[in-house]
């Protein structure tokens, strides 16, 4: 049976796939959003921060009774032990650890934490906050692509 820690890590894995997928598709078309350069999305730094967080926190899973003291790998090892007692004890037992260690699915989460954080702060660099009035002072466009009263594109 699953408990808290293991329940937990689940949900975050799952805020992860689907904020940051969100938030990635989100900044593929910020480009599209506007032509003025202080329009920007300064949301998607703090979605990348978030999942970030969660990626982290999901390998509380280590903490939880899937790791700990599981009553389902203790029957498995007790069941192959009596299976190859009963063959008569040829080649060697199976034996499955007790415990978890980071290993390559670990080690991964490790890194796809570190990149959520890289993801936030090139955001956070390339979408600086811009108050109210930077973008009134800013205005629209500098050139006009078209002369006023003509029909004739530049």
């Amino acid at each position: 049976s699953a408990d808290n820690f293991w329940l937990a890590a689940r949900g975050l894995n799952l805020t992860v796939a689907i904020l940051g997928g969100a938030i990635m598709m989100l900044d593929v078309f910020q480009g599209c959003r506007s032509a003025q350069r202080t329009v920007t999305m300064q949301t998607g730094a703090m979605g990348y921060l978030v999942c970030c967080v969660a990626s982290g926190f999901s390998l509380l899973m280590l903490n939880s009774s899937l790791c700990k003291d599981n009553s389902l790998i203790g029957e498995l090892n007790s069941q192959l032990a009596t299976a190859a007692a009963a063959a008569g004890g040829e080649g060697g037992v199976v034996q499955f650890e007790e415990t978890c260690s980071i290993s390559t699915g670990g080690k991964s989460t490790i890194a796809a934490t570190v990149l959520w954080f890289v993801a936030a702060v090139v955001t956070a660099a390339l979408h600086p906050f811009h108050t109210k009035e930077e973008r009134k002072a800013s205005g629209s466009l500098n050139e006009p692509l078209f002369e006023p009263n003509s029909s004739t594109i530049i």
